[in-house]
């Protein structure tokens, strides 16, 4: 039996310590403990903030950093019952400020980032009535504190004429040095976001609200005296490429891209459906409306020299800067920042923090991709409450989430619009470089042809006779034959990589179909193995017929398993020297069952036209090839539209044409991709994640080897893509 020794009820006694964590624990440096006092600033309706550093006034005592504004102010009962109030749930209630503006706090602790810059605290605040209430404490004394009641902070209020608004005045921080005060300019011109104006192309830093810097005469080094505006990077108006606009809360994107390039102000306007695809390692949900606003920058000497070109200078001097300052400048003022309100949410946006993973996605397909180096970006959300998207308590960014994962996705998707026009203007204008019809650059490589006319000239010109002339051809038509038997054994490889690389697309199907018969097997042989055991030790009638009806399952699994290797064979076939005659029936059919699965499982129904006698002389594989990479592409992009989904291949011959036509109802392709013909390029892929790039050119490779042409035309019906296979007959 028990003994009640004693029992009561009692209240948690925070540590005196406690205000230390919460605030200079929680904010990651001193710049961001200025920009959580910045932060209040806005919330009080301030026009004006400043930052003022003074130098020490003795010698041990530190210097001074004063946060003041030109806000509203708090009056005594506000300062005692909601300032000094942890976790205070005002803003929460308030969520608007009297002029209109959203509040950026919401935790209730952002106030005491303060005890990261100085050991002391002087808060001075003055209401439009012309109440002042003044503050003093020493942040150590919460250190020594044995609990949070036992700090005695003095409180006075009074009247005065003074102007409204706040003042924090901090003392006891060591001396900033030059780069820690070129770091917090940094972080201060990145707080606030520049106003996306559809119809504003080079759009300025809101004037609402105004941030200053400025350092007493006392300051030692460069920047005694010094009083200047935080403006932001002018580097921001020069970019090479940009896309900006608005994606509703249901994905339905309104986006505008301009080319900064081409040197004229055409502004394309962009209108479509983000939708968020399923990923198996997190879920994905819509952020609420966002407005985004990508500036893209091509990092060559050349790309650089036309940024300076366009007008990029020193914001102090207004003189031109040269390239490595600009290559540096890029290389510092990179990233995509969120902004909620107008201030930017770190880490989200600071070099080096590559939330988007831009520079993995690059690595993958460089030529298409754009690296966190070549973009400065700026990513409007809305509230916690509209967008799902909350910020953590830490202030370290955003909790990562459905909303945070789907943001991620949703910003992908648009920089890949731009990554593709990107792409398409950078291969026409020579920029990029062609990869394509790789056989004909492999025959160009070893052909002879100009060499001999060449040779053949300066031979007859040099007077040299006609017998030697001819010998030294003859040596010349010798190496062009066995160059040529070089230039077939490479493209044989490539052939072989290229079929390798279309095996590789369809190893998920050969995963997915055979994941169920094999984990039968397993799980059927444990149990024959358990019950024969059994059965050998005491017989039981109705064990044996559960044996029995476990064993005919082996035939059906292994019919499954023996379809799918069937369906597959055709395409491991080896490309051999010789072209063969094969029926086209045969391979078209080939190709679909491959997928015969996965169209099933996503509402995908197809037709074909063709001729069952129609035979063509080549190489199946490659014709099979090329088929199954365009249905793989087509099961991918009709999963993002609703059904019907739908695809069709007609096959027709005429004395000296076969024309194979492949369409389905999906999204189709861009018309400016059609007429390019820039979808058949290695590397360009319009996926955001899981594109090689490779598919299209693979096709378009296998079909150039049977003496054909893969062609994208533009589609005779309401949406979708139109694929033409066409050889000619001889």
């Amino acid at each position: 039996m028990s003994e009640l020794i004693q029992n009561g009820i009692f209240a948690i006694r925070p540590a005196g310590r406690h205000i230390i964590t919460i605030g200079a624990n929680l904010i990651k440096d001193k710049y961001a403990a200025v920009v959580e006092l910045v932060k209040n600033a806005y919330d009080a309706d301030a026009k004006e903030v400043t930052v003022a550093f003074f130098g020490e006034e003795s010698e041990g005592k530190g210097i001074t950093v004063e946060v003041r504004d030109t806000g509203d102010g708090m009056s005594f009962d506000k300062v005692v019952n909601q300032w000094m109030v942890p976790s205070t749930d005002d803003k929460v209630r308030h969520p608007v400020s009297p002029m209109g503006r959203t509040r950026q706090g919401s935790k209730g602790v952002g106030r005491y980032a303060a005890s990261i810059l100085g050991k002391e605290l002087i808060l001075e605040t003055i209401t439009p009535e012309g109440e002042l209430t003044t503050l003093y404490l020493i942040w150590e004394d919460f250190v020594r504190a044995q609990y949070l009641q036992d700090v005695g902070i003095l409180i006075e209020s009074t009247t005065t004429d003074r102007p409204k608004g706040t003042s924090l005045r901090l003392t006891g921080d060591a001396l900033w040095t030059d780069k820690e005060i070129a770091s917090l300019q940094f972080e201060l011109r990145k707080l606030v976001a520049p106003s996306i104006d559809d119809d504003e192309q080079e759009s300025e830093i809101e004037r609402e609200f105004t941030i200053k810097l400025e350092f007493d005469e006392s300051w030692p080094g460069v920047y005694s005296g010094l009083k200047k505006d935080i403006e932001p990077f002018p580097i921001i108006k020069f970019y090479d490429y940009r896309i900006w606009g608005h994606v509703d809360s249901a994905g339905r994107a309104t986006l505008h891209y301009h080319n900064n390039r081409v040197g004229d102000t055409t502004v394309t306007d962009l209108n479509f459906e983000i939708r968020l695809p399923e990923d198996p390692r997190y879920d994905l949900s819509y952020c609420g409306p966002i407005d985004v606003d990508f500036r893209v920058y091509d990092r060559e000497p050349q790309a650089i020299q036309n940024l300076i070109e366009r007008g990029l200078s020193d914001p102090e001097s207004g003189e031109p800067i040269g390239k490595r300052m600009a290559t540096n400048l890029l290389n510092e003022y990179h990233g995509i920042g969120v902004y909620r309100n107008g201030f930017r949410i770190r880490p989200l946006g600071d070099p080096g923090f590559d939330w988007l993973s831009l520079d993995k996605r690059r690595v993958q397909n460089p030529s298409l991709r754009i690296g966190s180096n070549q973009v400065i970006g700026f990513t409007r959300i809305a509230s916690e409450a509209e967008s799902g998207l909350q910020e953590k308590s830490a202030r370290d960014g955003i909790k990562e989430d459905a909303a945070y994962f789907g943001l991620i996705e949703i910003s992908r998707q648009v920089l890949n619009v731009l990554e593709n026009k990107r792409f398409d203007y950078r291969l026409k204008s020579g920029l990029g470089r062609t990869q394509r019809d790789i056989d004909g650059k492999v025959d160009s490589l070893f052909r002879l042809e100009d060499l001999k006319r060449k040779v053949e000239k300066t031979l007859l010109a040099g007077g040299v006779d006609s017998k030697t002339q001819q010998k030294i051809i003859a040596l010349i038509d010798t190496q062009q034959e066995s160059n040529a038997k070089t230039a077939d054994a490479i493209k044989r490889i490539v052939a072989t990589y290229q079929g390798q690389a279309t095996i590789g697309k369809i190893v998920h199907i050969v995963l997915h179909e055979g994941r169920k018969p094999i984990s039968y097997f397993k799980n059927a042989a444990k149990f024959i193995s358990t019950s024969a055991t059994q059965l050998a030790q005491r017989f039981d009638q109705e064990q044996l017929e559960e044996v029995v009806e476990r064993a005919k399952g082996f035939e059906l699994q292994s019919n499954i398993i023996s379809g799918l290797f069937s369906r597959l064979d055709p395409l491991a076939a080896r490309r051999g020297d010789k072209k063969v005659e094969f029926k086209l029936a045969k391979a078209v059919s080939n190709a679909l069952a491959v997928f015969e699965s996965e169209l099933a499982n996503s509402s995908i129904t197809y037709t074909v036209e063709c001729d069952d006698t129609l035979n063509f002389y080549g190489w199946a594989v490659d014709f099979q090839a090329a088929l199954t990479n365009l249905v793989d592409n087509s099961i991918y992009w009709l999963n993002t539209v609703d059904e019907p989904r739908t695809i069709s291949i007609k096959v027709a011959k005429t004395d000296d044409l076969l024309r194979l036509e492949y369409r389905d109802n999906g999204p189709g392709i861009p018309e400016e991709y059609i007429k390019s013909q820039v979808i058949f390029e290695p590397e360009f892929t319009t996926k955001t994640e899981s594109g090689s790039g490779l598919g299209l050119a693979i096709a378009g490779e296998a079909v150039a080897r049977n003496g054909g042409k893969l062609i994208a035309e533009y589609p005779d019906q309401d949406r979708g893509v139109f694929f033409v296979m066409q050889f000619v007959l001889k």
